[in-house]
């Protein structure tokens, strides 16, 4: 009998076992994914909405690493992660998740990666006006551009780019140079309201180099063929 770890919620094929976090986050919900894991053999872990803005902590042993978006049971062998479509994906923090995963033991964690092709990607654009937006507001946020990306999947619709988008270098390349340019006029309209903030300045700065979407459409098309 299959079983599958959602995030949260445990499913078997005749059952559903629900985890569920009430609070503000530390609950201990990853260490209780990778119990349940272990406990009803699970063969993956779905998760199935947020971001990498997750931190699930899981000791095993004399291992133990914060999972942000390869699911928290990961740490047991043939175990799979399933991204549903309602993930907020960053490809290159996931490959450096992976690297050091590996460095921890678990040499295969890319390949028992699945992700659903509808899952919206956050790129280092949306990172940088989302972080620009918070200092312009005098907010504070984790700064991983997820509730950027949120925003822009609903306002641009199919400008967002995608995981199913990284099949195709044209597409991939085409939808990155559009939000490059959408996120630039945001980032400059946010430099006026900041007073010109060094910092805000130096995002800026970075966005404007035309070179960056080619730098960035490499390192998606290495994570492509990894998972």
């Amino acid at each position: 009998m299959k079983r599958l770890m959602l995030g949260n919620i445990l499913l078997k094929m005749d059952k559903s076992y629900f985890v569920v976090g009430l609070n503000y986050g530390d609950e201990g919900k990853g260490s209780i994914v990778d119990f349940l894991t272990w406990k009803f053999n699970a063969d993956t872990v779905v998760r199935f909405n947020g971001g990498s803005q997750a931190a699930h902590n899981v000791v095993e042993g004399q291992r133990e690493h914060c999972f942000s978006q390869f699911g928290s049971g990961t740490f047991i062998d043939g175990t799979r992660t399933y991204l549903s479509s309602f993930m907020y994906v960053d490809p290159i923090s996931l490959m450096v998740e992976g690297e050091v995963l590996q460095q921890k033991g678990v040499s295969d964690a890319h390949q028992r990666l699945f992700i659903d092709k509808g899952c919206a990607i956050i790129t280092p654009f949306q990172k940088y006006v989302g972080r620009m937006r918070e200092l312009t507001q005098g907010n504070s946020s984790c700064g991983m551009g997820v509730g950027e990306t949120v925003r822009d999947s609903v306002v641009l619709g199919d400008g967002q780019l995608r995981i199913g988008d990284l099949k195709d270098r044209r597409t991939l390349e085409d939808k990155l140079d559009f939000l490059r340019r959408v996120k630039l006029d945001q980032a400059e309209q946010l430099l006026d309201l900041s007073q010109n903030s060094e910092l805000v300045r130096e995002y800026l700065e970075k966005m404007s180099r035309e070179v960056i979407v080619e730098d960035i459409s490499k390192e998606y098309r290495e994570f492509a063929s990894r998972v």
